[in-house]
């Protein structure tokens, strides 16, 4: 699933040019950030059809479910294996450490899934156009890929997701455009099409939701996406999101504009529970 979109910069105000400027989504790194390819953006309807919340990509998986001693699923709130935190690999595998909700975790983003994520997310032109601010451009797996991550960044948090009950890989998310003063942050999915339709997205975003406000003491969370992304659109409702506005035709897509909605949760609104 894909979700957020472009993000519009205040009148007067200078875009810094990041990571995202190479090649990136519909949407601006503005201050950068180490995933270049994180989808924060538009996720197609047509391609929804599965039920999944975000846009379509092409399907992969690599294997086993590693659940360590001590983890704790909750869906609003997630949890931290006591076993570890969330980033590096440990045994059993290298999902042990993870972030973990109801039926989603996040992980921090490993070698062997850059080329899954790229086949499925950046190859499928029709959905990434629909999510990328630039024309799409023939890149190869590899160290230029989108999804690869270069190193921590306080101003973005990328994430593998994987499907809890199979220990899958199902795609990636992320925070970006973190701002520490403001606490504010936007967030941003992208499942592959085998594990839309599972609630995945939903639980997905809540995961973020519990990073974002918990760990990293944000106030705001934001998501834009395209107006017609219901399947988005209603993920991030299920989440806690409000719709706050709509951006008139500001998304150029396959020869047209297309208008883009905001989304947004406040600390003061977001159920930890």
């Amino acid at each position: 699933m894909h979700q957020n979109r472009k993000r519009v910069r205040p009148p007067g105000s200078v875009a810094k040019v990041t990571i995202a400027e190479r090649g990136a989504m519909r949407y601006t790194f503005h201050g950068g950030g180490p995933c270049d390819g994180a989808l924060n953006g538009a996720v197609t309807p047509g391609l929804l059809s599965s039920g999944s919340v975000g846009q379509p990509l092409s399907a992969h998986a690599f294997a086993t479910r590693a659940s360590a001693p001590g983890s704790v699923t909750r869906a609003a709130s997630p949890s931290i294996m006591t076993s570890a935190g969330c980033g590096q690999a440990a045994w059993p595998g290298k999902n042990a450490r993870m972030l973990r909700g109801e039926m989603a975790g996040l992980r921090a983003r490993h070698d062997s899934d850059i080329p899954i994520l790229h086949a499925g997310l950046y190859d499928d032109v029709a959905t990434r156009v629909r999510a990328d601010s630039r024309p799409w451009h023939p890149i190869p797996p590899g160290p230029g890929s989108p999804y690869r991550v270069t190193g921590p960044d306080d101003r973005a948090a990328c994430f593998s997701v994987v499907e809890l009950a199979a220990g899958e890989l199902a795609g990636e998310a992320l925070l970006w455009d973190i701002d520490p003063h403001n606490r504010t942050a936007h967030i941003g999915i992208s499942l592959l099409p085998a594990f839309r339709g599972r609630s995945l997205g939903t639980d997905t975003i809540r995961v973020l939701c519990h990073y974002g406000f918990a760990i990293r003491g944000l106030h705001r969370l934001q998501a834009e996406t395209l107006a017609d992304n219901d399947a988005m659109i209603q993920a991030a409702s299920r989440a806690g999101f409000v719709r706050e506005g709509t951006l008139r035709r500001s998304a150029w897509v396959n020869g047209d504009f297309a208008d883009e909605v905001i989304l947004g949760l406040l600390a003061t609104e977001w159920d930890a529970s």
